[in-house]
């Protein structure tokens, strides 16, 4: 994706051919390193739904600084956590608070298990590390899973880097031999097997997270001949539960584009005291732009709502 908007803005600059621009052209790697397999046995369709909300969070620097620090400081001065692994524990903790008491559900909240799977870029984990410009989906996911309080290590409502600590050693297995274990094939298969595995023997309500980041992406370095942009955002996706993360043009913040389809959740979730406590009023006047209820489906254009503009395609 940043490859086709990065060529389509140069051309568009009238660039394309100058040696400064500095085109980075794909390198169709992906198939060799990981051969195409037989996928018969997974449901490519797996978590997607009908109808969906997704709503938009954004986060300034000093609201995730102060995070950060907190979640070092009850880690006994370990490394400080990565903006990422920071808000993906605060939201995760708020997102299960959200389900608890769901009138939905006839299920006790203590037999409920949560599962978090995260994407993790796996470019610079092969042995020899890839070339950005490595084309295609090289990426993997690692699963947590928690019965929610497992991970809540002292009395404080915002306290959850207990799932810090167990994203930074899920993701210290995905080394160049957890990697090489993939090429040959059966990894990916025995992930998912674990997967299936984990739900059936719950015994109970399984919910699901999806976590994925776009930030660090030069996302506002895209100039086609008008300028850099005001603002950039992405379209709702229709997999339920995903948390995707974009950086804020201003430095160090983030925006968190959440999807559920329980409205009810949503509607806990976004009125979380806690949460409202960290959110930014951003630069459409409200703290949670809200983009419209809408089928899951991509040739759609989202909408953010707010108090001054009808619209913002």
């Amino acid at each position: 994706m940043l490859m086709l908007t990065k060529t389509w803005a140069a051309i568009s600059r009238g660039e394309y051919d100058n040696l400064e621009a500095k085109i980075e052209h794909p390198e169709f790697v992906s198939a060799t390193l990981f051969p195409p397999k037989e996928m018969t046995r997974y449901y490519s369709h797996a978590g997607i739904t009908k109808n969906k909300v997704t709503k938009r969070f954004v986060f300034d620097s000093s609201a995730i600084e102060d995070l950060r620090e907190k979640y070092t400081s009850l880690e006994n001065n370990e490394k400080r956590p990565s903006r990422v692994e920071t808000l993906s524990a605060f939201i995760w903790r708020r997102f299960v608070e959200a389900t608890k008491g769901d009138p939905d559900q006839n299920i006790d909240d203590k037999n409920k298990l949560h599962m978090v799977i995260q994407t993790v870029n796996l470019r610079p984990r092969i042995d020899p590390p890839l070339q950005q410009n490595s084309f295609g989906n090289i990426c993997h996911f690692f699963m947590i899973s928690s019965s929610g309080d497992n991970d809540y290590d002292d009395e404080d409502e915002e306290s959850c880097h207990g799932m810090v600590r167990r994203v930074r050693e899920e993701i210290s297995k995905i080394d160049k031999d957890y990697v090489k274990r993939l090429q040959q094939g059966d990894e990916h298969f025995k992930f998912m097997n674990r997967l299936a595995l984990t739900s059936i023997r719950s015994g109970g309500k399984v919910v699901t997270s999806y976590f994925s980041s776009l930030c660090r992406f030069p996302l506002y370095d895209m100039d086609f001949g008008w300028g850099r942009p005001a603002w950039v955002g992405i379209q709702p996706l229709p997999l339920n539960n995903l948390i995707v993360f974009v950086d804020t043009k201003e430095t160090g913040g983030i925006e968190a584009y959440v999807t559920l389809a329980d409205l009810h959740v949503m509607a806990k979730f976004e009125s979380d005291p806690f949460l409202q406590r960290r959110v930014h009023t951003g630069r459409f006047d409200t703290a949670v732009s809200s983009l419209a209820h809408q089928p899951a489906r991509f040739n759609q254009v989202a909408k953010f709502h707010s108090q001054d503009r009808s619209s913002v395609n």
